[in-house]
Protein backbone atom coordinates (compact mmCIF):
# COMPACT_ATOMS: atom_id res chain seq x y z
CA UNK A 1 0.00 0.00 0.00
CA UNK A 2 1.27 3.12 -0.74
CA UNK A 3 2.22 5.79 1.80
CA UNK A 4 -0.31 8.90 0.89
CA UNK A 5 -3.70 7.42 2.08
CA UNK A 6 -6.29 10.01 3.87
CA UNK A 7 -9.42 9.15 5.83
CA UNK A 8 -12.22 11.22 5.11
CA UNK A 9 -15.14 12.12 8.07
CA UNK A 10 -18.29 13.74 7.04
CA UNK A 11 -20.91 14.68 9.00
CA UNK A 12 -23.74 15.53 6.67
CA UNK A 13 -26.08 18.96 6.91
CA UNK A 14 -23.89 19.45 9.84
CA UNK A 15 -25.23 22.64 10.50
CA UNK A 16 -28.76 21.69 10.76
CA UNK A 17 -27.21 19.14 13.51
CA UNK A 18 -25.30 21.36 15.18
CA UNK A 19 -28.34 23.49 15.57
CA UNK A 20 -30.38 20.51 16.77
CA UNK A 21 -27.87 19.79 19.37
CA UNK A 22 -28.60 22.95 20.85
CA UNK A 23 -31.68 22.43 21.41
CA UNK A 24 -34.05 23.63 18.22
CA UNK A 25 -36.50 21.45 16.78
CA UNK A 26 -35.55 21.51 13.23
CA UNK A 27 -36.59 17.89 11.94
CA UNK A 28 -40.60 18.32 12.53
CA UNK A 29 -41.24 21.24 10.38
CA UNK A 30 -39.66 23.16 6.84
CA UNK A 31 -36.19 24.85 8.45
CA UNK A 32 -32.98 26.39 7.33
CA UNK A 33 -30.15 28.08 8.76
CA UNK A 34 -28.99 31.33 7.56
CA UNK A 35 -25.55 33.21 7.51
CA UNK A 36 -27.12 35.95 9.22
CA UNK A 37 -30.15 38.15 10.20
CA UNK A 38 -32.95 39.41 7.88
CA UNK A 39 -34.53 38.56 4.37
CA UNK A 40 -31.72 39.61 2.12
CA UNK A 41 -29.18 36.68 4.38
CA UNK A 42 -28.37 33.69 2.48
CA UNK A 43 -29.39 30.18 3.02
CA UNK A 44 -26.18 28.12 4.47
CA UNK A 45 -28.43 24.88 5.46
CA UNK A 46 -31.75 23.46 4.26
CA UNK A 47 -33.93 20.35 6.09
CA UNK A 48 -35.42 18.03 3.51
CA UNK A 49 -39.08 19.31 4.42
CA UNK A 50 -37.52 22.86 3.02
CA UNK A 51 -36.19 21.11 -0.07
CA UNK A 52 -39.57 19.39 -0.77
CA UNK A 53 -40.65 22.89 -1.53
CA UNK A 54 -38.33 23.93 -3.36
CA UNK A 55 -36.22 25.78 -0.63
CA UNK A 56 -32.24 25.46 -1.33
CA UNK A 57 -29.00 26.43 -0.21
CA UNK A 58 -28.21 29.77 -1.47
CA UNK A 59 -31.31 31.28 -1.70
CA UNK A 60 -31.98 34.71 0.19
CA UNK A 61 -34.57 34.05 3.44
CA UNK A 62 -36.89 36.02 1.37
CA UNK A 63 -37.04 33.69 -1.71
CA UNK A 64 -37.15 30.82 0.44
CA UNK A 65 -40.17 31.88 2.04
CA UNK A 66 -41.75 33.19 -0.95
CA UNK A 67 -41.04 29.40 -2.03
CA UNK A 68 -42.53 28.17 1.77
CA UNK A 69 -44.08 30.41 3.95
CA UNK A 70 -44.03 28.33 7.11
CA UNK A 71 -39.99 27.94 6.79
CA UNK A 72 -38.61 28.28 10.17
CA UNK A 73 -35.33 30.49 9.85
CA UNK A 74 -32.32 30.47 12.18
CA UNK A 75 -29.31 32.18 12.42
CA UNK A 76 -26.14 30.48 12.81
CA UNK A 77 -24.02 30.17 15.82
CA UNK A 78 -20.97 30.18 15.32
CA UNK A 79 -19.09 29.76 18.38
CA UNK A 80 -21.26 26.77 18.75
CA UNK A 81 -20.39 25.20 15.37
CA UNK A 82 -16.36 26.01 16.60
CA UNK A 83 -17.20 24.30 19.98
CA UNK A 84 -19.05 21.05 17.98
CA UNK A 85 -16.46 21.12 15.19
CA UNK A 86 -13.82 21.43 18.33
CA UNK A 87 -15.15 18.50 19.86
CA UNK A 88 -15.40 16.47 16.84
CA UNK A 89 -11.73 17.49 16.14
CA UNK A 90 -10.17 16.70 19.41
CA UNK A 91 -12.24 12.78 18.86
CA UNK A 92 -10.21 12.26 15.57
CA UNK A 93 -6.82 13.90 17.00
CA UNK A 94 -7.13 10.21 19.47
CA UNK A 95 -6.88 8.49 16.49
CA UNK A 96 -4.18 10.23 14.48
CA UNK A 97 -2.67 13.24 15.33
CA UNK A 98 -2.41 14.79 11.67
CA UNK A 99 -6.19 16.25 11.35
CA UNK A 100 -7.41 19.11 9.02
CA UNK A 101 -10.91 20.07 9.07
CA UNK A 102 -11.47 21.13 5.32
CA UNK A 103 -14.75 22.89 6.19
CA UNK A 104 -17.53 22.47 9.11
CA UNK A 105 -18.29 18.61 9.40
CA UNK A 106 -15.58 17.65 6.87
CA UNK A 107 -12.38 16.05 8.29
CA UNK A 108 -9.34 14.80 6.89
CA UNK A 109 -6.38 12.35 8.72
CA UNK A 110 -4.16 11.41 6.81
CA UNK A 111 -4.29 7.38 7.12
CA UNK A 112 -0.77 6.26 6.08
CA UNK A 113 0.47 4.37 8.77
CA UNK A 114 -2.66 4.53 11.18
CA UNK A 115 -3.60 0.93 9.02
CA UNK A 116 -1.17 -0.60 11.01
CA UNK A 117 -2.23 -0.13 14.02
CA UNK A 118 -6.18 -0.80 13.17
CA UNK A 119 -4.88 -3.75 10.87
CA UNK A 120 -6.28 -2.21 7.59
CA UNK A 121 -8.39 0.64 6.08
CA UNK A 122 -11.57 -1.20 6.98
CA UNK A 123 -10.42 -1.22 10.98
CA UNK A 124 -9.21 2.09 10.65
CA UNK A 125 -12.62 3.39 9.45
CA UNK A 126 -14.98 1.46 11.84
CA UNK A 127 -12.36 3.46 14.53
CA UNK A 128 -12.93 6.39 13.11
CA UNK A 129 -16.76 5.49 13.20
CA UNK A 130 -16.48 4.00 16.91
CA UNK A 131 -14.51 7.17 18.06
CA UNK A 132 -17.13 9.83 16.53
CA UNK A 133 -20.22 8.02 17.86
CA UNK A 134 -20.07 10.07 21.44
CA UNK A 135 -20.28 13.03 19.48
CA UNK A 136 -23.47 12.21 18.45
CA UNK A 137 -23.88 13.05 15.36
CA UNK A 138 -24.27 10.81 11.68
CA UNK A 139 -20.94 10.44 10.38
CA UNK A 140 -20.00 8.79 6.93
CA UNK A 141 -16.26 7.52 6.70
CA UNK A 142 -13.66 6.98 3.20
CA UNK A 143 -10.17 6.28 2.81
CA UNK A 144 -8.84 6.87 -0.52
CA UNK A 145 -5.22 8.31 -2.06
CA UNK A 146 -6.48 11.84 -2.04
CA UNK A 147 -9.21 14.56 -1.14
CA UNK A 148 -11.44 13.33 -4.16
CA UNK A 149 -12.21 10.27 -1.41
Amino acid sequence: MNGKRLACAVVPDFLLHVAASAGLHIWERPHAIAEKEGAAALLAAVNSLGMQDGVTVGMTVAQARARCPELEVTVRNQDHEDEQSGRILKLLQSIGPFVEEEAPGVYYLQAAGLTRLYHDETGLARRILSDLHPANYPVQVGIAANKLV
